[in-house]
């Protein structure tokens, strides 16, 4: 059940864009440097239909959130790209 709800909101993706966030210090992310100060923005988007992290991305498929035994996994790609980005390298905008 939890691969069908987390397929769902990757498919779904109501909300494309993230919340402002400000980097707090410089830092690198995913290979860019990114001084402190600077405007970061995720376009969810991008990473929810990535075809290297998603083949054939428009297809609904659970199977993207499931071992081999069925048991849920969450796609690391996409945790760590998120926690990376909000993690104590920015502080929220509002």
């Amino acid at each position: 059940m939890e691969a069908f709800i987390w397929e769902v909101q990757r498919r779904a993706n109501i909300f494309p864009g993230s919340v402002a966030h400000a980097a707090i210090r410089d830092t690198d992310i995913e290979g860019y440097f990114v001084p402190k100060g600077s405007l970061v923005i995720s376009f969810l988007q991008e990473i929810l239909h990535n075809e290297t992290d998603f083949p054939d991305p428009l297809r609904f498929n659970i199977d993207r959130f499931l071992d081999t035994d069925g048991k849920f996994v969450a796609n690391p790609k996409v945790m760590s790209l998120i926690v990376n980005i909000c993690n104590a390298t920015t502080s929220m905008l509002f």
